[in-house]
C-alpha cells in the first residue's frame, strides 16, 4: 500500500509537468527605447582663427603755415575778399581723405559661460590696404621787396599742400561680453587699439620772382587708442566657429612740423575708421 501510493504522486507529478510544458509561454514586453537629449553647447574654451573683410579709415587733415613776424601774409585769395590792411598770422586748410580698402588677419582669446551670459577676451591683429591722398592749393598774398626796383610790393604766391596717410596695421585687446542661445552668441566688444600710423605732407609755393620753396617732412610711429563694437557667432560644429563683426577704432591725431622760409608749417592727421569683417575660428 505504501509504494502504491508513492508510485501514484509520482504519477501524477510527472503528469503536471508534462501539461506546464504544453502551455504557450507568456509574450514578453518589447522593450521602449530610450534617446538621450543632446547636452547643450557651451562656449567656455580657447579659440583662435583669421577673419576678411573691408576697412575705411576717417583720416582728417589740418595744415598750417604760420607767420611768426605778422609781416609776410597780408591778404587771402579764395573767399573773395581781400584785406590790403589787415594781417593773417596763420593761413590753415582742414581737408579729408578716406582710407578704403581689404582688410585681414588673425584673432584668438578665450570664452567662459555662465548660464546664458558669455565673458571673455580676444586679441587680434589686421593688416590693411590702401592710403588716402588729398591736394589742396591756396594762394595767399604776400608782401616783398623787389630786387629790381619798386621796393615794398604785394603779389599772390600759391601753397601747395599734397598729404598722404596711411594706417599699415591695426590691433586690439578687448573684452567681449553677450548672450548666448545654445549655438548663438551675440556679444558686445571693446578695448584698446594700436596701430602703424603714417603721415607724409609736401608743401611748397612759387616766389613773386619765379623762384620755389618745397618742403617734405613725414612722420611714423605706433599710436594708441580705443576700439569698441560687437558683432554675431555660431557654433556649426562643437568646434568650428563663424561670425561677423564690426569695430570702430579711433587713434587719435599724429603731429609733424616744418619750416619754410615763409615761416613754421605744422600738419596734423586723425585717425580713426570703421572696420566690418567676417571670421572663422576653431574652439578647443
Amino acid at each position: 500500500m505504501k509504494y502504491l501510493s508513492l508510485a501514484t504522486v509520482a504519477l501524477l507529478s510527472s503528469v503536471g509537468l508534462a501539461a506546464a510544458a504544453d502551455l504557450p509561454m507568456r509574450a514578453t514586453a518589447p522593450g521602449v527605447p530610450t534617446f538621450a537629449a543632446p547636452a547643450a553647447f557651451s562656449w567656455t574654451g580657447f579659440h583662435v582663427g583669421g577673419h576678411v573683410g573691408w576697412a575705411g579709415a576717417d583720416l582728417d587733415r589740418r595744415s598750417t603755415v604760420t607767420d611768426p613776424n605778422q609781416f609776410n601774409f597780408v591778404g587771402q585769395i579764395g573767399n573773395g575778399t581781400y584785406e590790403p590792411d589787415g594781417f593773417i598770422p596763420v593761413v590753415t586748410q582742414n581737408f579729408r581723405g578716406r582710407q578704403n580698402g581689404v582688410v585681414g588677419g588673425i584673432h584668438a582669446g578665450y570664452t567662459h559661460q555662465f548660464g546664458a551670459f558669455v565673458l571673455g577676451g580676444e586679441v587680434d591683429a589686421s593688416f590693411l590696404q590702401g592710403s588716402a591722398t588729398g591736394r589742396v592749393d591756396r594762394r595767399v598774398l604776400t608782401d616783398f621787396f623787389n630786387p629790381g626796383g619798386g621796393g615794398l610790393q604785394i603779389a599772390e604766391t600759391p601753397i601747395r599742400h599734397e598729404v598722404r596717410a596711411s594706417l599699415d596695421w591695426l590691433g586690439t585687446a578687448r573684452i567681449r561680453a553677450g548672450f548666448a542661445l545654445d549655438r548663438v552668441l551675440v556679444y558686445a566688444t571693446g578695448g584698446v587699439a594700436f596701430g602703424q600710423a603714417n603721415l607724409r605732407v609736401s608743401t611748397g609755393y612759387e616766389t613773386p620772382f619765379g623762384g620755389s620753396e618745397s618742403l617734405d617732412v613725414r612722420s611714423s610711429g605706433t599710436r594708441f587708442g580705443y576700439a569698441i563694437g560687437g558683432g554675431i557667432e555660431f557654433a556649426a560644429t562643437d568646434n568650428i566657429l563663424l561670425r561677423a563683426e564690426y569695430l570702430r577704432y579711433d587713434l587719435g591725431s599724429r603731429t609733424v612740423q616744418g619750416r619754410l622760409p615763409i615761416g613754421p608749417v605744422g600738419y596734423r592727421a586723425q585717425f580713426r575708421g570703421d572696420i566690418v569683417r567676417a571670421g572663422i575660428g576653431y574652439k578647443f
